[in-house]
């Protein structure tokens, strides 16, 4: 009768008598092949999902999901890749674009060299003036024939002559590296990273 039910999709049926029928098995000496038998039919009325046919039922549904999981990774890979394309074509500079960064870059690249030679220019004229007027600032009067003392420009003022031209020479000479740098390596920046901008206080340099 439980086979029977079973055959008919009724599993509650089914397990009842399969349930009844395991209580009698000692009673009726029921050994070997047919007791194994009974037994396996009560576990699977009691276990439906372990039924071969749900099995495979529900292999066929993993191996469906399986195949959408894989045509979703394939379409988020697809999707990845236009977004992919779609930043870098946004980045893509016009010949316009690209001869103004070029052009501010270059602007850059010749102040900084502008600024080294005015600091080499005033270091050296500050070096040779402190150098040219380093006596002791005694004169020797020929016409009434004494020394008198001869009052000359402080030293000070040539040593910060060299030294304003000092900071000039290194302050050129990191705006012409950073400039160059940024003109050189044109085609692998995205964007304008460093500029001058004015301030209170004079001249400032943005990255």
């Amino acid at each position: 009768m439980g086979r029977i039910y079973k055959e008919k999709g009724d599993d509650s049926k089914a397990l009842y008598y399969m349930q009844r029928a395991t209580l009698y098995t000692e009673e009726f000496q029921v050994k070997g092949k047919t007791l194994e038998l009974m037994w396996f039919d009560r576990y699977e009325a009691e276990h439906p999902e372990a039924r071969p046919e749900v099995i495979e039922k529900r292999q066929n549904e993993l191996s469906d999901i399986k195949k959408q999981v894989d045509e979703l990774t394939k379409e988020i890979v697809e999707l990845k890749g236009d977004v992919k394309s779609a930043s870098l074509g946004s980045k893509l500079k016009t010949y316009e674009e690209y001869e103004a960064e070029k052009n501010h870059y270059a602007a850059g690249l010749w102040t900084g060299v502008a600024f080294t030679g005015l600091g080499v220019a005033l270091a050296g004229a500050g070096a040779g003036l402190a150098i040219a007027n380093k006596d002791d600032g005694i004169k020797f009067d020929k016409k009434d024939s004494k020394i008198e003392p001869h009052i000359k420009m402080d030293h000070d003022v040539y040593w910060t002559l060299f030294g304003a031209g000092i900071t000039a020479t290194v302050l050129g000479a990191v705006v012409t590296g950073i400039f160059g740098y940024y003109y050189t390596h044109l085609d692998t920046n995205g964007s304008d990273s460093v500029s001058f901008y004015s301030t209170s206080d004079g001249l400032g340099i943005r990255f």
